[in-house]
């Protein structure tokens, strides 16, 4: 019994440690490792309790010295030299442990979502070129941090796929984020010094997770949340039991509250035909409610669907299949106001029969109550999926299109959906306690950032919350981490015209963060996307527009390296006249062409394409169909057609002129 008790508590300690002979590590101390150059590392781990452990390193004739707890947990700082290598670190609490082929240079962290996860191996272009040349640097170096989750901060970082620091090879750039190695491979080239990148981000990731309790609490719509999710135990299967225990409370609730808001009245009064759903707002379908309307109104919570269609007077008085291929999470369906039924599971299949007595010719109403605890509120799941009603004919009627839907009134009375903290990832401070806050006493130069598309339809807040990213992790670290951040690209179908854009509206929130805020910058990558892959292939120039904002603004290099940036207006007479900063040699277009992208808008607020040409430093912008010009939009779509640049090369990026408040309801 004993032996399997030691086994098991060696198992333990193997999950968050790089096991090194006595002492043990994290895997942020390997070898291959790049430390921050002229800084003060803090190495910790476990060693014999009570012994001394010293550290040598073969660059200094210092020794450090502490001593290991009764745990046997260690730390103590060291210093770093002037960029060099390779050296060996010795690490000892009686028996020695030596780290080989460390290196010392500049060391950056690589986060956000999926576009900054993409992998090499994932196809990004160049990949053959990369994966074939990437023996050829040696200092470059990189470290993957796995995927993990904590309620409290945690000291380290899972272990669970990690190698440790990981030398450039075929083998590791694979693997490794496509944005950020073309980002570290062009510094390594510029500056002919050693550079680490640790690559902590994980797709599809919402920006609260990757902020700080201390930090979040500070929003006040965030305060009690991340106090309550402080208190949620560490196992993940104590918080799944937990999970489903609160849902099923919550579940039973919105019940309780439905019936006490009709109070004696039917409850399926919004799914009958005379109901009147002129206020209700429209969604399509198949599709995801949350992808189309802004987070401010829908977040998870119980939803009413409605569509009308017309039944054929062949169909009268005979069964009708009802088919979704899929709701998200749970659905009672009603045909007229009659269930017809009912699902549980977001991936299943929904075949409802609806029986012949209820079938008659003209308009009938089919309704869903939808309960949407997780991700996204859907019927059909992505474009392309099948919603129909079929005759006994076999005939169908698409249902595919344009629904109402509503936020009963009753739910305001209750609290939110319980957080699904047993599975990741979208848990407020849940990954900076496991991704970030363990790295947080290795010292780095600064960080690059790709994400934004998960906090679509909130940008108003996440000017906010990215400012207070930004600062959270400088206050962590204690050190003015230099910050460069990626505007969202281009996306969807491509559009000449303006209307509502949610990703335009995001690329103004992040090149206002970035403009505003001390040591930060933004790349525009308005000229990368794909409008039908949200992971655009393209990383390559995202990458070296990442270095180029570095080499300047970090290291002080005779680089161009910012997008010409709207500066200002002025109306005169018919036209507005344009100004911005960072020309960089004039301003251009991309293609030689006439400028687009353009569109202009007068007192009613609607947005007609206009002309634009440049002059001198100016774009000056007219349009015959608007009398009286009050604004100009350039770009704002989620897709644009536009080609301004300035003489780098550089695009710009999406800007109105206006203040005009977005429809929010």
């Amino acid at each position: 019994m004993k032996r399997i008790i030691l086994i098991i508590l060696a198992a333990v300690q193997a999950l968050s440690f790089h096991a090194v002979a006595k002492v043990t590590l994290p895997v942020l101390f390997s070898d291959n490792m790049v430390l921050q150059r002229n800084s003060s590392p803090e190495f910790r781990g476990l060693a014999t309790p009570g012994n001394y452990v010293t550290i040598k390193a073969s660059w200094s004739g210092t020794t450090w010295r502490t001593r290991a707890s009764g745990t046997g947990e260690w730390r103590v700082k060291i210093d770093t030299p002037e960029a060099g290598g390779p050296y060996t670190i010795t690490i000892s609490d009686g028996q020695p442990v030596t780290l080989t082929n460390v290196l010392i240079g500049e060391v950056w962290v690589c986060g956000g979502q999926s576009n900054m996860e993409f992998r090499i191996r994932e196809g990004v272009l160049g990949m053959e070129e990369a994966l074939k040349e990437s023996t050829q640097y040696e200092g470059l170096r990189l470290l993957h941090i796995e995927y993990g989750m904590s309620p409290r901060p945690s000291e380290v970082v899972s272990t669970e796929r990690s190698k440790g620091w990981e030398m450039s090879n075929p083998e590791s750039v694979r693997e490794f984020a496509g944005t950020g190695y073309f980002f570290g491979l062009e510094l390594y080239k510029k500056l002919g010094i050693p550079i680490g990148l640790i690559e902590s981000c994980w797709g599809g990731t919402e920006i609260e997770g990757w902020i700080s309790k201390e930090s979040l609490s500070q929003v006040p719509e965030y305060s009690e949340t991340v106090e309550m999710l402080s208190q949620y135990p560490e196992d993940y299967k104590e918080r799944e039991t937990r999970y489903f225990r609160e849902l099923d409370e919550w579940i039973a609730s919105t019940e309780v509250a439905e019936k006490r808001f009709y109070e004696g009245k039917d409850l399926r009064t919004w799914a009958l035909g005379s109901y009147d759903d002129s206020s209700w707002r429209e969604v399509r379908f198949p599709g995801f409610l949350q992808d189309q309307e802004p987070l401010e109104i829908v977040s998870n919570g119980i939803y009413y669907c409605r569509k009308t269609v017309e039944i054929p007077q062949e169909w009268a008085g005979k069964d009708l299949d009802l088919y979704f291929s899929s709701v998200d999470d749970r659905d009672i369906t009603f045909f007229n106001g009659v269930e017809v039924g009912h699902g549980d599971y977001y991936l299943d299949r929904r075949n409802y029969k609806v029986p012949g007595n209820i079938v008659r010719p003209g308009k009938a109403v089919i309704g869903l109550r939808i309960v949407d605890n997780a991700g996204k509120c859907s019927i059909g799941g992505e474009n392309g999926r099948q919603l129909y009603v079929q005759g006994p004919d076999g005939k169908k009627i698409d249902l595919s299109g344009m629904w109402k839907y509503k936020i009963p009134d009753w739910q305001a009375s209750l609290p939110r959906v319980p957080y699904r903290t047993f599975i990741g990832p979208n848990i407020p401070t849940y990954l900076y306690n496991a991704m970030i806050h363990p790295l947080t006493k290795y010292p780095v130069k600064g960080a690059i950032w790709y994400q934004g598309e998960a906090n679509l339809g909130r940008t108003s807040q996440y000017g906010d919350l990215m400012t207070l990213l930004v600062r959270d992790w400088r206050r962590a670290w204690g050190l003015p981490l230099d910050f460069y951040i990626c505007n969202l690209h281009n996306y969807i179908e491509v559009y000449t015209n303006d209307t509502k854009s949610r990703y335009a509206e995001m690329r103004e929130v992040q090149s206002n963060t970035a403009r505003n805020l001390e040591h930060c910058g933004e790349v525009i990558l308005l000229d990368v996307g794909d409008p039908h892959d949200t992971h655009p292939k393209n990383k390559t120039v995202v990458g070296r527009r990442l270095a180029l904002q570095a080499m300047n603004k970090s290291y002080g290099m005779d680089v161009v390296c910012d997008s010409p940036y709207y500066a200002g207006y002025r109306i005169v007479g018919n036209a507005i006249r344009l100004r911005f900063t960072d020309i960089n040699g004039g301003l251009t277009t991309s293609d030689g062409k006439a400028l687009r992208g353009f569109t202009m808008a007068g007192p009613d607020r609607v947005f007609h394409k206009a002309e634009a040409r440049i002059e001198g430093e100016e774009v000056v912008v007219e349009c015959s169909e608007v009398e009286n010009p009050l604004s100009v939009r350039y770009a704002w779509h989620d897709n644009p057609d536009c080609n301004l640049v300035n003489g780098a090369g550089l695009p710009c990026g999406s800007f109105r002129t206006d203040k005009w408040e977005f429809e929010k309801e």
